[in-house]
């Protein structure tokens, strides 16, 4: 198990060598993870736990998780902490 680290609110990408190495994938897995987890319900909606559950299960660290679900392009923030699929109605 790695050790934890931890990450400030003014955490930049070059200075985490962990959020640096997702933001240079060609593919995003994270959004393939956040996809997926969704399932055959592609309208409906997720809790940011349910989101982040999804990526710690893929075996990201738990520290990026919610920066990772708040830039995704996939996501929309529908409100009460809830996520969507696709661009605000």
């Amino acid at each position: 198990m790695r050790p934890l680290q931890r990450l400030t609110r003014k955490a930049r990408p070059d200075r985490d060598p962990q959020l640096a190495h997702y933001l240079e994938q060609t593919f995003p897995t994270a959004d393939a993870v956040l996809l997926c987890s969704f399932g055959v319900d592609q309208h409906g909606e997720r809790s940011i736990r349910e989101l982040q559950r999804a990526l710690l299960d893929a075996g990201f660290a738990s520290q990026t998780t919610g920066h990772l679900i708040r830039c995704s392009p996939l996501l929309h923030r529908s409100g009460r902490r809830r996520y969507t699929i696709g661009s605000p109605p």
